[in-house]
Formats: C-alpha cells, sequence, structure tokens
C-alpha cells in the first residue's frame, strides 16, 4: 500500500466521524486521515474544543500531513488543520 499525500502536503478534509482524541477526515486523495483536537486550529486549549465542539460530519476542514505511514497492513496518516489560505 502507498501513501499518496507526503509531509507538509496539504488537502481539503471532510469529516467522516468522531473518535476518541479526535476526528477521522477523507482527504482529496480517497485516503483517510487522523486530525487529532490538540492539531485543530486555535490559539489554545479552550479555543480547541471550542472549535472541535462546533464541527459536524460532512463539515470541510483545510488539513496538513504531519505524518504518513505506508505498510503490509495499510497506512496511517495524521494531519493538522490549518488556515484554508495556506
Amino acid at each position: 500500500m502507498k501513501v499518496q499525500l507526503g509531509i507538509n502536503d496539504t488537502s481539503k478534509g471532510e469529516v467522516l466521524k468522531f473518535v476518541e482524541g479526535g476526528l477521522v477526515v477523507s482527504l482529496d486523495s480517497c485516503e483517510t486521515a487522523f486530525l487529532h483536537i490538540g492539531n485543530l486550529r486555535g490559539a489554545n486549549s479552550n479555543a480547541r474544543c471550542d472549535r472541535y465542539s462546533r464541527l459536524d460530519i460532512g463539515s470541510t476542514l483545510q488539513v496538513q500531513v504531519t505524518s504518513a505511514y505506508a505498510g503490509s497492513r495499510g497506512s496511517r496518516i495524521e494531519v493538522r488543520e490549518v488556515s484554508p489560505t495556506a
């Protein structure tokens, strides 16, 4: 299995589901990624928690790949939210 996006690549992400500690998002590359609540936009943890509470399934975010691993059991991509103008 190959990861299509590389470190620091940006993509649109659509919220697929909420999981413990963050979100699973669908990327433009047809891959899924994990977005930790601490990697949402916001000046501090209160702002990030507020942002998290305002998101719904289907919400779209601009994200940047922070880590990507492709192994025999599949891939694991982690992202952080960035400004839509990034």
